[in-house]
């Protein structure tokens, strides 16, 4: 997981930037997000639909805002066609989520399912997240340390670290229950890639933090099923990926410091543009639109610590912009 910065405001859409509805009043023009919202505040706050944690009604509300095929494509733009969490990516035919942060309809605390959830954020844009169906959606996945399977993903959970500050209603202070937050949310958490820690075999666990594995990373990793035996094995496979990529640039470098040792103006030629096609190549796998850049800046790292792209360092070049290639 990293963090993936979110343009502040909210995107240009109708749905959330043009009044063309009437509120509850009938009078007043809201936008198609802000409708649905203030109906939403009067569904679930009605007394005959909800008390004391749980659902009288048998009716159901329609949230449809987040739905919207223009929302779905503008969470793309933002996610870069990768699962929010995971970041494993939605090539060809690989289905996605629209995934909301906070869960709309009930919240799952492991004690009790408390009903209803954050209405009031299902039209959200800053609640809106694009995940894959494995990290989203509770199933059972196979992991790499525990015999047979595992019922993992995040459905409705949204654990804090002091239940007592939960926000139940509109009308609270969200920031309230932010302190307390035990899962990583990629577009407010800058220091994620700090509180996690992978080794080659595309293994994940909780860094310490003050001297103590990080709290958050141990919810997220379980929350979000990080450590699903197929998301391990394509991890562990970028990473196989990538440190063949660090030796063959690294050895495209020594050629060509060779070549220009020896000055021989053709084979310098030749090495710059071996040289140049291995860089680009390792660039393209640190791209922003790659995926288990966590992992691979990991790597990144570590190559420098055992001098391992020193030649590139030869060459002019640090190797810490590996960390921040743009598209």
């Amino acid at each position: 997981m990293i963090h993936v910065p979110r343009p502040p405001g909210l995107p240009n859409l109708a749905l959330f930037t043009t009044k063309n509805k009437k509120a509850l009043d009938g009078v007043t023009p809201v936008t198609r997000a802000e409708q649905e919202t203030e109906k939403a505040i009067a569904f679930y706050t009605d007394p005959a639909h909800y008390q004391n944690e749980q659902k009288l009604t048998q009716k159901k509300f329609n949230f449809s805002v987040y739905n919207d095929s223009k929302v779905v494509e503008a969470l793309k733009e933002v996610f870069r066609q990768k699962c929010a969490y995971c970041e494993s990516r939605f090539d060809a035919v690989a289905p996605q989520d629209i995934e909301h942060f906070r869960p709309k309809s009930e919240v799952d605390n492991s004690a009790a399912t408390l009903k209803p959830g954050y209405y009031w954020l299902a039209a959200d844009w800053d609640n809106l997240l694009l995940s894959c169906i494995f990290c989203n959606r509770s199933q059972k996945h196979e992991t790499p340390d525990v015999d047979g399977k595992v019922k993992m993903g995040k459905l409705t959970q949204f654990p804090l670290s002091d239940e007592s500050a939960r926000v139940r209603r509109h009308d609270q202070d969200l920031a309230l229950e932010e302190p307390h937050r035990l899962l990583f949310n990629p577009c407010l958490d800058t220091d994620t890639e700090q509180h996690l820690r992978f080794n080659n075999d595309g293994l994940i666990k909780p860094a310490n933090i003050a001297g103590a594995p990080s709290a958050k990373a141990e919810a997220s990793i379980r929350v979000f099923a990080l450590q699903r035996k197929g998301l391990v094995d394509a991890r562990k496979a970028e990473a196989l990926e990538l440190t063949l990529q660090f030796e063959t640039v690294g050895d495209a470098a020594f050629d060509l410091k060779a070549a220009i040792e020896s000055a021989d103006d053709a084979q310098i030629t030749r090495r710059e543009r071996q040289f140049s096609r291995e860089l680009d190549r390792l660039k393209k796998r640190m791209a922003p639109t790659a995926s288990y850049l966590a992992l691979k800046r990991q790597l990144v790292h570590s190559a420098q610590t055992h001098g391992e792209l020193d030649d590139l360092v030869a060459l002019g070049m640090n190797p810490s912009d590996l960390l921040n290639v743009q598209d």
